[in-house]
């Protein structure tokens, strides 16, 4: 089972009286019994007004007045009918056909609901005249139902997808692993609820590996995560001398060789091919030994996480960040890049927080960031590269050797 949440607002022009309030609440429950709903009402101290009527078919509504200036009606519509199956259907239709045209079902309205809103906003027209400010219905959220297509921006802003299917459910033990099919993006992998990467979304691996700007043939790679696949797809076609790819998390690769191979292709299919290998674990103990081993990188591409939102600087997440970037600067080649990505371009603080980070870390080092647009994530987001100084073709190394470090740990020790 699943409902639509219908919205309606009214802004409008208080005023001292409240005579028109009385009127304005009649003729809704008027039009709302003739409608076939009942209900009761409750009034505030203040004047406000609370009324939630139901009917037999389960629809509910709720009509409320804030004598300040706004009135919301709320409806919420049963949706009896099953959304999961024939929409999956058109999806599956639609890959063998890409000029099909989706229709998505979740703005489709019912006569019945177009009738009563229509009615409702006559009324409030009727009573309110010049005094509305605004009067507008927002469009119809869904509850329940086969999948979620809501998710959150970095900058906590909902937006809905266009869902026509899921195609992947599972938690894997160390975090759930979604893969939704979207009709513009493709299929989209989601860990923990948050999008990591959708078919479409060349543009950013582009944009973690450098945007065509450095050379990858006959040069080690080492990738941070990457269990989709596409950078390790994208490196292969480069001819990269080897690359070594650290994941954690074995079933986000089952997930995506299975419904993103528009992204990963044939890229997962083997642990280890001509010129490349996955390990499967933990990339911090590796990393570590790698450190014993002294095996270095040409280039570290760190897609394990986005830069934390938190605002505490001994949040975990911060604290493994600076982990995964001390180590990897440590298997870095004095030569080599460190690419990794930021957040939401909207997200100063924790930007301005890892660029604190940067200046501050040793070995040290210079970075330079870029904005793209990355389609699936409908907001732009920043992406980080980052190298070491060269001491001896830079006299501002030696200036910054006597700063003092403010890095995690030491936060830890002024403790």
């Amino acid at each position: 089972m699943a409902s639509k949440l219908f919205t309606l607002d009214c802004c409008f022009s208080p005023s001292p009286s409240l005579d028109w309030l009385n009127d304005l609440e009649q003729e809704i429950e008027n039009v709302l019994k003739s409608l076939g709903l009942q209900g009761t009402s409750h009034k505030s101290r203040g004047g406000g007004v609370l009324a939630t009527y139901l009917d037999e078919e389960d629809r509910c509504l709720n009509f409320r007045v804030q004598t300040d200036g706004l009135i919301t009606i709320d409806l919420t519509d049963p949706v009896v009918e099953d959304l999961g199956q024939p929409t999956k259907v058109r999806a599956e239709q639609e890959e063998q056909n890409e000029d099909a045209a989706f229709v998505s079902p979740w703005g489709e309205m019912s006569d019945f609901v177009h009738k009563l809103l229509s009615s409702l906003e006559k009324i409030l027209e009727k009573h309110l005249g010049d005094r509305i400010k605004r009067l507008r219905r927002l469009p119809p959220l869904l509850r329940g139902g086969p999948w979620d297509p809501y998710l959150c921006l970095s900058d906590g802003r909902l937006v809905q997808y266009d869902v026509q299917c899921s195609l992947w459910n599972s938690h894997s033990g160390l975090q759930q692993v979604d893969i939704l099919r979207s009709q513009q993006y493709g299929s989209m992998l989601l860990l923990d609820r948050d999008l990591n990467l959708a078919e479409s979304d060349l543009a950013y691996t582009d944009a973690i590996t450098g945007d065509g700007c450095f050379e990858y043939h006959d040069k080690d790679v080492l990738v941070l995560g990457g269990g989709d696949g596409a950078i390790l797809n994208h490196l292969r076609k480069k001819e990269a001398r080897f690359i070594t790819m650290l994941e954690i998390d074995a079933e986000v690769m089952l997930a995506c060789r299975t419904h993103l191979r528009g992204a990963c292709e044939d890229s997962l299919d083997k642990l280890k091919g001509k010129g490349y290998e996955i390990v499967v674990g933990d990339c911090v103990p590796v990393m570590h030994k790698y450190v014993q081993e002294d095996r270095k990188f040409d280039y570290v591409i760190n897609d394990l996480t986005a830069v934390p939102l938190s605002s505490s600087p001994h949040d975990d997440d911060w604290e493994f960040f600076l982990l995964i970037l001390h180590l990897s600067l440590k298997v870095l080649k004095g030569t080599g890049t460190y690419f990794t990505q930021g957040n939401g371009a909207s997200d100063k603080t924790a930007h301005t927080r890892f660029e604190h980070a940067l200046r501050s870390v040793k070995p040290l080092v210079e970075f330079s960031r870029k904005t793209v647009c990355v389609p699936s994530y409908m907001e732009l987001w920043v992406f980080y590269t980052v190298w070491k100084m060269r001491e001896e073709n830079d006299e501002r190394c030696k200036a910054r050797e006597k700063e003092p470090r403010e890095t995690g740990e030491r936060h830890k020790e002024q403790e």
